[in-house]
């Protein structure tokens, strides 16, 4: 039975678990870079200017976790778009109100813009991808490792006990 209640059978579920896991977030990692690579070559670039900043603060669990925003407004062909991007508390540092700011948009979504910066460090596919390769791999780890403790399981239920081997020996004298 592939998920049995031996220590083997535990293994086997954990790992086909994280291979599901790191398969999803592989893929997404994957999507996520087609769709740069496809902005960066297809897309225009614009100049923006920052027409606003916003930061909101989370308490959770005792840690304080501070979002920074910043909003920008380009052009896109006869277009004015005004749109909000989350950013690093470096970038909402470097980028006062009235600053400039490059961004990349695709002509045909001109609100599917991506701050150039955020297109050359590749923050959307990563470290997605990092995790879904590391869970990929812990995965087949216990996978190998199920099918190591299962043979062993087997080898040692095939050696009899010290007990059962003295009886054995009581019944054959």
């Amino acid at each position: 039975m592939f998920f049995s209640h031996d220590r083997a059978g535990g293994m086997r579920f954990f790992g086909c678990f994280a291979l599901f896991c790191g398969a999803v977030v592989f893929t997404f990692a994957v999507i996520e870079f087609q769709r740069d690579r496809d902005l960066r070559s297809r897309g225009e670039t614009a100049s923006a200017v920052v027409v606003g900043r916003d930061t909101e603060t989370e308490d959770s669990d005792g840690n304080r976790i501070t979002k920074y925003r910043i909003r920008a407004r380009y052009r896109a062909g006869s277009r004015q778009v005004e749109r909000e991007f989350p950013v690093s508390s470096a970038m909402y540092s470097v980028h006062p109100t009235g600053s400039q700011i490059e961004l990349v948009f695709d002509p045909g979504d001109p609100a599917s813009a991506r701050l150039s910066e955020d297109l050359r460090s590749g923050a959307g596919y990563l470290l997605p991808g990092g995790l879904g390769v590391a869970l990929l791999t812990v995965g087949l780890g216990f996978l190998i490792a199920a099918n190591i403790v299962k043979a062993r399981d087997q080898s040692e239920a095939d050696v009899p006990s010290l007990e059962e081997a003295l009886a054995r020996a009581r019944l054959k004298r």
